[in-house]
């Protein structure tokens, strides 16, 4: 640093959030992969009946065409594995979403990341109740 700058300068804007917390919507869960979604949530985290339900889910989400991608919970809004919530993506978006530009997806989450901060995300289309539209 040299003489002409100042501390203030050089301090880091906090990091913006990817989804702003009131445009999530709730996953009511009303298709395939949301019966599964619920089925795991019933699951005691480690058990066997776990990993069976969440390798069902995984195959499922698949065959319905989700991207995956890795975020931080404070920038998703979003912790667990099993925890889902539907999402309007703008016609503007970029990154890991913009392909699903003017649709609505659900984003869940599959798996913890490397580090403690990290989640492995799922995202794809979503069916849509009439309360959504």
């Amino acid at each position: 640093m040299n003489d002409a700058q100042c501390p203030e300068e050089l301090e880091i804007a906090p990091p913006h959030k990817m989804i702003a917390i009131n445009e999530k919507l709730p996953d009511l869960r009303r298709d395939h992969c949301g019966r599964v979604l619920d089925q795991l949530a019933r699951c005691k985290r480690g058990s066997r009946e776990f990993t069976k339900v969440k390798s069902e889910l995984l195959s499922a989400l698949k065959k319905q065409k989700y991207i995956s991608f890795q975020g931080a919970p404070n920038r998703y809004h979003i912790q667990r594995v099993g925890d889902s919530y539907l999402y309007k993506v703008p016609r503007n978006k970029r990154g890991h979403l913009s392909r699903f530009r003017g649709k609505t997806v659900r984003i869940l989450v599959i798996a913890r990341g490397d580090g403690w901060i990290d989640r492995e995300l799922m995202a794809g289309p979503a069916v849509m109740s009439s309360r959504h539209k």
